[in-house]
C-alpha cells in the first residue's frame, strides 16, 4: 500500500503479516512513525547494489532503489538517528552506481548527521542496533567510522 514496509517477510514457511503490537518496530517501517530501523532496508539495498554489480542484473539495482526511496519518504528523523547510517551508505552506493543526485543528497544528509553525533572525545555513543553491553561505545565508534569512510568513497566515485 506504500505506507508500510515489512522487515521480516517469513517466519518459517508462512508469510509474516501478524505479530504482537509491541513488536511493530522490529517488523515494519511505516511512513509516519519516527525512530525506526532504517538500517534494515539500508543493508538490504546495499546488498542488492553489490549483487546487481556482480551479476549485471538491473532488477537488483531497481529493488535497491525502491528500498531507499521508501525510506526517504518516512519520518523526519530518517537522516539523523543512529539507525540511519546504513540507509545513507546504501544511498551513496546508489549514487555511485547511477549518478542520481537525489541519492547523493540523501547520503550527504545522513553523513552530516552522523558526524554531528560524534562525541567530543572522538567516539560515538550509540550503534545502529541499540545495546546495553559495555562495548557498545566501541562498536558505535567502529561502525560510524566505517560508514563515514564507505559513504565518502561512494560519494567520490559517483561524482
Amino acid at each position: 500500500n506504500g505506507q508500510l514496509m515489512y522487515l521480516a517477510v517469513r517466519r518459517g514457511e508462512e508469510p509474516l503479516r501478524v505479530f504482537p503490537d509491541e513488536l511493530i518496530r522490529e517488523y515494519t517501517i511505516t511512513v509516519t512513525r519516527p525512530q525506526q530501523w532504517y538500517l534494515v532496508p539500508g543493508l538490504a539495498a546495499a546488498f542488492l547494489v553489490r549483487l546487481g554489480e556482480a551479476t549485471g542484473e538491473e532488477a537488483f539495482l531497481q529493488v535497491a532503489q525502491s528500498y531507499v526511496q521508501f525510506c526517504d519518504s518516512v519520518a523526519d528523523d530518517r537522516y539523523s538517528i543512529p539507525q540511519s547510517g546504513f540507509f545513507g551508505w546504501a544511498a551513496s552506493m546508489l549514487f555511485a552506481a547511477t549518478g542520481n543526485v537525489n541519492y547523493q543528497r540523501i547520503a550527504s544528509s545522513v553523513l552530516a548527521n552522523l558526524v554531528a553525533r560524534q562525541n567530543s572525545d572522538g567516539s560515538w555513543s550509540q550503534p545502529s542496533l541499540p545495546s546495553d553491553l559495555p562495548g557498545a561505545k566501541t562498536d558505535a565508534t567502529a561502525e560510524s567510522i566505517i560508514l563515514i569512510l564507505e559513504t565518502l568513497d561512494n560519494l567520490e566515485a559517483g561524482a
